[in-house]
């Protein structure tokens, strides 16, 4: 299930610890710059469960500039969820690290590295950031190091970073990393949005009405929060919902990401709404099921702060293969923004994610008033590469499996 409708292949949020921020590197070559000393600079690795609390304020602080430097339009989430998220468990399969850059008891730079060590332990997703007074001194790339060093039992062989060229630093960024560098992206997210003040709501009542109406009698639309289930009455089962997701995580285009799809279960699922819930945040969940069976055919779900809810975002939206012609997948939505209209006034806008080349969600969210808001462009490449290129030590290569075939 991933974050911000169906492009990702991770289980994530909007703020991707794969491709949330840009990669904010010293240089773009394997020449070594001199860099000014900082007095007093330390570099901090901790893991969810070790973050000193002393910390945990100047970090949030330091995540609400990055936002406020990139989105200077929108509202920032609320301090005290931002803080517990901080403190919410680790989604299941994934080893988050922060690292912290501190000098003179100030925090310059933080990274939030993390590796999906079930479905690709060899690929490290990196997203550092470093106040605008401090760039050009060599930090990002310490940061950068040194969270390769703190995950360094993984068996990482590849790095991948995201940049968002909205801003000066994100348009720089891209400019000496493709030209410099010589990458292209590997993916490219178009992040939408819908503003909810711009939206006819006679209409959207009456195509939902249409639509609902429609489903009826071979299908029927289930409504659930977080993990509070439909009942049993229902037909609802949380393995068969489990594996429609995967099979929707295996129809989502990954571009030219090398990467295995994310698989979800009844374990994945608890450990979502664990991360979800001790974050402050909730999700709304609707289900297309076989009206005769029960079976689920289609989803779509967002998440939000039940205290703040202006900024939604949007997470899955797909339908089983063979369900697929039926227009599910757009009366699912269509369902979800009813209720958000109806039971959400303060809402402002819902965000979404796609790739690219994801043309038949993009047509969908389209259709429903959706626009282009910036893009978010995924780069990966080997390792050793973004070592040298940085000037700092790879990790050793793990030993070569045993041929034990004879």
């Amino acid at each position: 299930m991933t974050a911000s409708s169906s492009a990702d292949p991770r289980l994530r949020f909007d703020s991707d610890p794969r491709f949330g921020n840009a990669l904010a590197m010293s240089h773009p070559s394997p020449v070594v710059r001199a860099e000014p000393p900082i007095d007093g600079l330390v570099l901090h690795a901790f893991t969810r469960a070790e973050l000193p609390e002393r910390f945990v304020a100047p970090l949030v602080e330091l995540q609400q500039t990055r936002l406020r430097e990139r989105f200077p339009e929108d509202p920032l989430p609320r301090t005290a969820q931002m803080a517990l998220e901080l403190r919410a468990p680790a989604m299941a399969a994934w080893d988050p690290r922060f690292v912290l850059a501190e000098a003179g008891g100030r925090l310059l730079g933080f990274d939030e590295p993390g590796v999906d060590f079930e479905d690709n332990p060899q690929q490290l997703w990196l997203d550092p950031y470093v106040l605008p007074e401090w760039r050009r001194r060599g930090i990002g790339r310490r940061l950068v190091a040194k969270a390769i060093e703190a995950l360094s039992e993984h068996p990482i062989r590849s790095a991948g970073f995201s940049l968002v060229p909205r801003d000066p630093i994100g348009r720089a960024l891209q400019a000496r990393v493709e030209s410099g560098w010589g990458l292209a992206p590997a993916i490219v997210g178009r992040k939408g949005r819908l503003y909810l003040s711009q939206l006819d709501r006679e209409a959207i009542a009456a195509q939902t009405a249409e639509r609902e109406a429609a489903l009826a009698p071979e299908h029927r639309a289930l409504f659930f929060e977080l993990d509070a289930l439909p009942a049993a009455e229902t037909g609802f089962d949380l393995a068969d919902f489990c594996d429609m997701v995967q099979e929707i995580e295996n129809l989502m285009p990954l571009e030219d990401l090398a990467l295995e799809p994310e698989r979800f279960s009844p374990e994945r699922f608890h450990a979502l709404t664990a991360y979800l819930r001790g974050s402050g945040l909730t999700m709304w969940n609707y289900v297309a099921v076989e009206a005769a069976t029960g079976r689920s055919l289609g989803l779509t779900n967002i998440s939000f702060d039940p205290e703040d809810p202006r900024r939604i975002s949007q997470w899955d939206t797909g339908v089983r293969k063979a369900a697929q012609g039926r227009g599910l997948g757009k009366t699912l939505k269509l369902l979800m923004l009813r209720k958000i209209l109806a039971e959400l006034p303060e809402a402002k806008f819902i965000r979404t994610d796609n790739a690219a080349s994801n043309a038949p969600m993009l047509a969908i969210n389209t259709a429903l008033g959706f626009r282009e808001h910036h893009r978010e462009l995924g780069y990966q490449l080997p390792l050793a590469d973004l070592c040298r290129r940085l000037d700092i030590a790879a990790p050793d290569a793990p030993p070569a499996p045993i041929d034990a075939s004879g």
